[in-house]
């Protein structure tokens, strides 16, 4: 018997073994996080006019280079719009909701461009802990603060 770690939409999903005899935690909705813009994005200098936002399972590197996302299921990324927010930050205008069971192993959300390219990235922080991954993640309006890119 194969065990299936945090595969989208899939029944047979369990929690992975604890660390070192510790409980295993995962957030809770609703998410949070600070998104920090690529270099790929700072080349560019301006943020592209449609943006999708999309769970990972791993983070990128410092070239924003190496991601991983969350895949199978019912899980597609979901379309973001980022309204001003003052002079550092643009938030998300409007909730997001992903459904799909078995999310355990998102750590980060990512934001990409109509090509698929990865533009920002962030922690992905819940509100709470449980036991139980979420069963979905609900992302409020104003809760994704991006950094704004400053001409040179």
């Amino acid at each position: 018997m194969s065990i299936n770690y945090g595969r989208c939409g899939d029944d047979s999903w369990r929690p992975p073994p604890p660390p070192s005899g510790r409980p295993t935690v995962f957030h809770t909705s609703p998410f949070r996080a600070v998104l920090t813009p690529t270099i790929a994005l700072r080349l560019r200098s301006q943020v592209p006019d449609s943006l999708w936002l999309g769970l990972l399972t791993k983070a990128p590197n410092l070239d924003g280079l190496h991601w991983v996302e969350l895949s199978g299921g019912a899980y597609e990324r979901e379309p973001l719009i980022l309204a001003s927010a003052g002079l550092q930050y643009r938030v998300n205008r409007e909730d997001i909701v992903f459904r799909c069971g078995g999310g355990g192993r998102v750590t980060h959300l990512g934001v990409f461009d109509d090509a698929g390219q990865l533009c920002y990235y962030g922690a992905c922080l819940g509100a709470t802990f449980s036991a139980f991954p979420p069963a979905d993640f609900r992302i409020n309006a104003g809760s994704l603060k991006a950094k704004v890119l400053h001409a040179a």
